[in-house]
């Protein structure tokens, strides 16, 4: 439900304080009590901000119990986002329509660090690529030199991963997390990756046609194309040709 909106609010909530109207930590006044138990790692005032959405649609909707299900399951996520892949949310509402109050009780669980990855069948890349791709998905609410432990950036690397790989030629590769092992009191994970870099395409001889062109242009456009494949070690990318086509364009132009 609202997956899009969803992940916005949840990135937004966690990186800066949201601006919402009438109270000072950015949450609308309400004629109910939000309370949180055992959030040691965000306060209230935060975890009240991460789940607003699903608060709005409550109060729109005459307060259906199903987007209560929504806030536990975003503040679940919100948690994760940040290293606690174990976290659990459950809570209680108290009263009718409108509620006296609604009642989260979180068990937030260890933090956990990102130890280790193990890339089995990578050649073409390595583990500094994932390093980079790793670093750029991470909610700005993380940014610091402590890596730890999030499902949801760890796939999203390695999907940015795969592009990479279709620019280096290499059009059917495919990355999977496919085991992530934790140690006894879980704070530290090790992951285990997938690789299958199948065939490298490379681009073989390409001719620029038709040879009557004007003295001396033929030959130009034909150099031009010949040092664009390899510049690019004359790996073959989906948008290739029409890369090569460009150079002929504005060649003509």
């Amino acid at each position: 439900m609202r997956t899009v909106a969803r992940t916005l609010m949840l990135a937004l909530a966690l990186a800066c304080a949201v601006g919402c109207r009438s109270t000072p930590n950015g949450v609308p006044k309400r004629p109910y009590a939000i309370t949180f138990e055992g959030n040691r790692s965000l306060s209230s005032a935060r975890l009240a901000q991460l789940i607003e959405l699903d608060l709005t649609d409550f109060d729109r909707s005459g307060h259906r119990k199903a987007y209560i299900d929504d806030a536990a399951y975003d503040l679940e996520i919100g948690y994760q986002a940040i290293g606690f892949p174990f976290a659990v949310v459950e809570y209680l509402i108290e009263g009718g329509s409108p509620p006296e109050a609604v009642r989260f009780t979180i068990v937030e669980g260890p933090r956990t660090l990102l130890r280790d990855v193990e890339f089995v069948g990578m050649k073409a890349l390595n583990r500094a690529n994932f390093d980079r791709a790793l670093a750029s998905k991470r909610t700005p609410f993380l940014q610091s030199s402590v890596p730890y432990y999030v499902e949801r950036d760890i796939n999203a690397a390695l999907e940015t991963m795969e592009r990479e790989y279709v620019d280096l030629g290499f059009l059917e590769a495919d990355l999977q997390l496919k085991s992530t092992d934790f140690n006894g009191d879980r704070t530290r994970a090790r992951v285990t990756v997938d690789v299958q870099e199948g065939p490298r395409y490379r681009v073989g001889a390409v001719r620029v046609t038709p040879s009557d062109l004007p003295e001396g242009l033929h030959g130009i456009c034909q150099q031009q194309v010949d040092e664009a494949s390899e510049r690019n070690d004359r790996a073959f990318r989906q948008r290739t040709g029409y890369e090569l086509r460009g150079l002929v364009l504005e060649s003509l132009a």
